[in-house]
C-alpha cells in the first residue's frame, strides 16, 4: 500500500508525504511494526522487509488501544477476554507458549522502539484494553525523546465510566474529547490545520 501510494497517490488526490500510519487493537501492532521497519534498517532487515518509506514519509502514528506487545496478550485482565486472546495469538504466533515465543518477542513494539519513531499519538482505554502496554511504550517514547501525547482514561478523567478496548472508533463523549486532541496533535508534523468533518 505505502509504494501504491507513493507511485499513485497524486491520482486520487492523496499528498503520499502527508500520511498517518496507525490502527487500534492488532491493527496497531502491525502499524506500528511496519513503521519501525521503515525507520529501523536493522529490525527491516530481520524481518527481511524492504524499506520503501524514507523517515521523512512517515508524519506520525495513531495507536488507539493497542496491543504493543505480543507475549502480554492477556494484559485486558478479564479472565474469558485473555483466555481468547491468548489461543488466538498462540495460533497466529504458532507458539505454544506466547511469553517464549521469539517471534512474539521480535513483534515487541516497546522492546524494538528507536529515537527515530515519528510523533505519535497513543490512547487507550481503562478496561479490556492494554492500558499497562501503552503506560510502558509511553515511558519508552520518553526516554528515546519521540514526540508523543498520550490519552489515558484514569479513574478521575473517566468519572467512572467504563471504557473499554475500541472506544476511540465509538460515538461517545470520551471518543469525542480523543477525536479533538489526536487532530490537534496530528496537526504540528503535517503542518495542516483539521476540522473534524474531514476525518
Amino acid at each position: 500500500l505505502a509504494v501504491f501510494l507513493k507511485e499513485h497517490g497524486a491520482e486520487y488526490g492523496i499528498d503520499a508525504n502527508q500520511i498517518v500510519y496507525g490502527g487500534g487493537g492488532t491493527g496497531g501492532q502491525i502499524a506500528a511494526q511496519f513503521v519501525l521497519t521503515q525507520t529501523d534498517k536493522t529490525y527491516a532487515d530481520e524481518l527481511h522487509i524492504d524499506q520503501v518509506l524514507t523517515n521523512g514519509e512517515i508524519k506520525a502514528v495513531y495507536l488507539g488501544t493497542a496491543l504493543l506487545n505480543p507475549a502480554k496478550v492477556t494484559d485486558s485482565d478479564v479472565f474469558f477476554v485473555d483466555f481468547m486472546l491468548y489461543q488466538m495469538a498462540r495460533s497466529y504466533f504458532d507458539a505454544g507458549s506466547m511469553e517464549k515465543s521469539p517471534r512474539a518477542q521480535q513483534a515487541n513494539i516497546i522492546e524494538h522502539v528507536t529515537e527515530n519513531f515519528p510523533a505519535t499519538y497513543i490512547t487507550d482505554g481503562n478496561y479490556m484494553s492494554f492500558a499497562s502496554q501503552a503506560r510502558d511504550f509511553v515511558r519508552k517514547l520518553e526516554k528515546l525523546g519521540v514526540e508523543h501525547e498520550y490519552l489515558n482514561f484514569n479513574s478521575d478523567e473517566s468519572m467512572g465510566e467504563t471504557i473499554m478496548q475500541g472506544y476511540d472508533v465509538q460515538n461517545n463523549e470520551f471518543a469525542d474529547l480523543n477525536r479533538g486532541k489526536m487532530v490537534e496533535f496530528l496537526s504540528k508534523p503535517l503542518r495542516k490545520t483539521f476540522r473534524l468533518s474531514e476525518l
